[in-house]
């Protein structure tokens, strides 16, 4: 590795496959009607991913294992139901970690670990790496500091980066809160209600001052009726703070790292090198 390592780019890989797949404003077809749009899509989202970085870095795409969710839903039955169309993503899943062996990017999975969980051990395993996490999942926010930032492609080019300072102005809370947040909240993508009657600027104000959910049971702030529903559904809410926050002691999956940013290239040429032109 050499002296200085260069960023390294956590692609969340299923959260860009259903970007890939139905993100796109029109399908891309191969010469015989083919639909090729997941595929090209993928390369394609990864390229931009890393053209936005000042720094070219080095990519490690991070993917759900098939049995990821299953200890939250042990903990929650309703917890992440299937996305609709995920039988269309899964089904040109060989293609894309072939792409990747092409372009010699690791890819990384736990049969019984969700992607979050990887990428959040990882980070925790090279604390003295600059780590960005390439999602439009929000829940990456709580690992945010001065070291590790998120990126969304979606957002226009100069905004794209999303730090701990974004997060703070934008919710008035700061990373280390962020599962107080949402578990106050709630997160329809996960399938988690949160408490009935509490939106973001509620939620921010209970949790000021870097308050947690512990320091609103032992403080003055649950009162009227706010502090009356939050009682009442109190279990609960710890329990999907749970569900909410990642792990980092798990143990990873065997990556080859390079160490040195990844090659540059482009969907065409690994479409092409694919043959799925034809």
């Amino acid at each position: 590795m050499p002296a200085t390592a260069p960023p390294r780019l956590y692609v969340d890989g299923h959260n860009l496959l259903h970007r890939a797949a139905f993100g796109f404003p029109s399908r891309i077809r191969s010469r015989s009607g083919r639909d090729i749009t997941l595929v090209f899509g993928f390369f394609a989202l990864v390229r931009a991913g890393a053209r936005s970085l000042e720094e070219a870095p080095e990519i490690i795409v991070v993917f759900d294992g098939q049995e990821g969710a299953a200890d939250r839903r042990a903990l929650m039955p309703g917890y992440k139901p299937p996305v609709a169309g995920d039988e269309e993503v899964f089904a040109d899943l060989p293609l894309i970690y072939k792409g990747l062996e092409l372009l010699d990017i690791p890819c990384a999975e736990h049969p019984c670990q969700e992607s979050d969980d990887i990428i959040a051990s990882f980070i925790a395993a090279n604390p003295e790496r600059e780590h960005v996490i390439m999602s439009t999942d929000k829940d990456f926010y709580q690992l945010l500091s001065h070291q590790v930032s998120a990126l969304n492609t979606q957002r226009r080019a100069d905004r794209r980066r999303i730090d701990a300072d974004e997060v703070y102005d934008t919710y008035a809370i700061a990373p280390h809160q962020w599962c107080d947040y949402r578990a106050l909240t709630g997160d329809k993508s996960d399938n988690v209600p949160g408490v009935r009657g509490i939106g973001p600027k509620t939620a921010s104000r209970l949790l000021a001052d870097g308050a947690h959910l512990e320091d609103l049971a032992k403080g003055d702030r649950l009162t009227g009726r706010t502090g009356t529903v939050i009682r009442e559904c109190w279990d609960d809410l710890l329990l999907w703070r749970t569900l909410i926050q990642l792990r980092t002691d798990i143990t990873l999956p065997a990556v080859t790292s390079p160490g040195a940013p990844t090659t540059p290239f482009t969907a065409p040429e690994i479409v092409g090198e694919l043959g799925l032109w034809n």
